[in-house]
């Protein structure tokens, strides 16, 4: 019977709500704080643009007015002494030129006056310097700025003259003004506004910047960014630019330029954030305190709502865990009157069904053990008889088949009087069948002595040189008649090892016999060295090579390698198994590394002393 709902759950979910208007809030203080910190970010750079515009204005004002003064002293009908009068007042008049020099018509210096050297006139020759050549092609030139003793920055200005004392007038001009014009645009109280020249060394700058004169400021990330947009402004644009970077306190700072006219100095005026943004990073801890306030009181309200809810619902959680740990008859008891109290009912409901599956299906699990208990047994009893049966058969076998190939061999040796050629052909035909034959029916009595679990190594010491040895001298003349080199390389300090020899004959003919019978052409090497208590034998082949994917197969019962070439070989795929086995058997362990179409190498790894059958330590195959 289900339970009728006396309520809902609309009113425990006001903490939704109170989610939603703490998200409004949210998106809403980010999106005022977006637009505050556009506007801040505008004020500022609007602040110091004017700043910066008004600085590079009044820079060019002082270069003009320079110019002025200058120009008065390249009237036509001036001679040279009344010149030197000109200049000499002009000392006295511009404090920022340091020296006047005056260059004739052909390029000669004619007359040179200094503030710190005496005069002399050299009589140098001007005629391509480019104080002369620009000054006569533009009237007026402004040339690049260059250091005193690297601190002190300077410009020429030269302008031409006109009439019969048609020449150049050089004014050497001193720009450590320019800190006074600059100092009074700084912005803020640790803002400061200087004066870059060309590649971004300073000419001057406020007291705040606390750089020398002559410090190349071009690697500032706002300099650069600024010089970058300086350089792709069209021609006649001056407008300022605004960049943020890092000043030399490695502070935060934004930036605004202005480019001086008629130069290639830059105006910059900087502001730290940190006093560039005070307005806004008050206004953000007002939206962040608010939005804080709003959370907690919505962390309240849920807080609580919940202990409303908190009960009945760990009743369930309670419930639900005794359901999962298997006390299917336990029931929850919750009366909210709501959606929760119909829930329980349904868990109450599921484990009252779930115990009545639980006991059926215990017992259907224990008649399916019982029966594959049984047939567990039974397979072992198959299997095991199928080994046996193994084991019989191919003695049983190899009795008879001894016989054919011992008559076989009295027949070709002429015991029983002289055979025609065509029949010994045929008898050693038999003979060759026989044998091959012989040694299958071996090696599956072998596979299945050692899954029975009847096989047994006797354990002697051996020479490992004279296992190899022994294996080389069985193996060369099938070697010699595929034309194939059998090489060998033998540590001379072998030590005496301890294990069956017969069977590890077996495992090394096996080995080599493989890489001689799949090799067409070069050579079968195999080289014997010892540590302290392993011996490592490796047998390396120029043969097809195996695949990835056939290196671990071939070491399972009845497996080949899946080509033509291994078909026409024949086998059956038992003897790199037994190998394995032997192997294993004597605490060792058998590593394939084969490429394609290269070679195969075959590394058997032994203990000197071997512990006796299923000796422990066996690693298995790696590749």
């Amino acid at each position: 019977m289900r339970t009728r709902l006396r309520g809902g759950l609309f009113g425990k979910y006001v903490g939704t709500f109170v989610g939603f208007a703490v998200f409004v809030l949210l998106v809403n203080g980010v999106l005022e704080m977006a637009f505050t910190y556009r506007e801040t970010t505008a004020a500022v750079v609007k602040a110091e643009s004017e700043k910066a515009e008004a600085a590079a204005a009044r820079i060019a004002q002082q270069i003009a007015e320079i110019e002025r003064q200058i120009a008065w002293t390249t009237r036509a009908s001036a001679g040279v002494e009344q010149r030197r009068n000109d200049y000499m007042l002009l000392l006295q008049q511009v404090p920022a030129i340091d020296e006047l020099m005056q260059i004739d018509g052909n390029g000669k210096e004619l007359l040179r006056v200094s503030r710190f050297t005496v005069e002399a006139i050299a009589g140098t020759d001007y005629a391509q310097d480019p104080r002369f050549l620009q000054a006569l092609a533009r009237q007026v030139w402004i040339g690049p700025v260059y250091f005193r003793n690297e601190v002190d920055p300077y410009i020429s200005i030269a302008m031409a003259h006109s009439g019969q004392y048609a020449g150049v007038t050089v004014a050497e001009v001193d720009l450590r003004f320019l800190r006074d014009l600059v100092a009074p645009f700084a912005i803020g109280d640790q803002g400061y506004a200087y004066v870059l020249g060309a590649k971004g060394r300073l000419l001057a700058g406020s007291d705040l910047l606390k750089a020398p004169r002559g410090s190349d400021l071009g690697g500032l990330p706002q300099v650069v960014e600024v010089t970058a947009d300086v350089a792709d402004q069209p021609a006649g644009d001056r407008s300022a630019l605004a960049a943020f970077g890092r000043d030399l306190g490695d502070r935060s700072v934004l930036a605004a330029a202005v480019a001086v006219p008629r130069t290639d100095w830059l105006v910059f005026v900087e502001q730290p954030l940190a006093e560039a943004f005070k307005p806004f990073y008050v206004l953000l801890l007002r939206i962040g305190g608010l939005i804080l306030l709003c959370i907690a009181l919505a962390v309240l309200a849920g807080v609580l709502l919940a202990r409303r809810m908190v009960v009945p619902i760990r009743a369930l959680a309670a419930g639900v865990g005794k359901f999962g740990a298997g006390e299917f008859g336990h029931r929850i008891e919750v009366r909210t009157g709501d959606e929760i109290e119909a829930l329980a009912d349904e868990f109450n409901r599921m484990a009252a069904q779930l115990d009545q599956s639980y006991a059926r299906l215990e017992q259907t699990v224990e008649e399916r053990t019982r029966q594959l208990a049984e047939r567990g047994r039974q397979l072992q009893i198959a299997n095991e008889h199928k080994s046996q049966f193994f084991a019989n058969m191919s003695h049983e076998l190899r009795t008879p088949l001894n016989a054919v190939l011992g008559y076989a061999e009295l027949l070709v040796d002429g015991l029983y009087g002289e055979m025609p050629q065509k029949a010994v052909d045929v008898l050693e035909r038999v003979q060759a069948n026989g044998r091959h034959l012989l040694g299958l029916i071996n090696d599956v009595l072998d596979l299945s002595k050692i899954e029975a679990g009847q096989l047994a190594l006797v354990l002697d010491a051996y020479s490992m040189r004279g296992v190899v040895e022994q294996v080389v001298a069985s193996t060369e003349s099938l070697a010699r008649a595929k034309g194939l080199a059998l090489t060998t390389q033998i540590a001379d300090d072998l030590p005496i090892g301890h294990g069956d020899e017969r069977r590890l004959t077996q495992v090394f003919l096996n080995i080599v016999g493989n890489a001689i019978k799949f090799t067409e052409r070069g050579s079968v090497d195999i080289r014997v060295g010892a540590s302290s208590d392993a011996f490592e034998v490796a047998v390396r082949d120029t043969g097809p090579g195996i695949a990835p994917e056939d290196r671990q197969r071939i070491f399972d019962e009845f497996q080949q390698v899946d080509n033509s070439n291994t078909r026409q070989k024949g086998g059956t795929g038992l003897g790199l198994a037994i190998a394995r086995r032997l192997v294993e058997m004597h605490g060792g362990v058998i590593r394939l590394e084969s490429e394609v179409g290269i070679g195969s190498a075959f590394t058997i790894v032994l203990p000197v002393r071997a512990t006796g059958p299923g000796a422990p330590g066996a690693a298995g195959v790696a590749s």
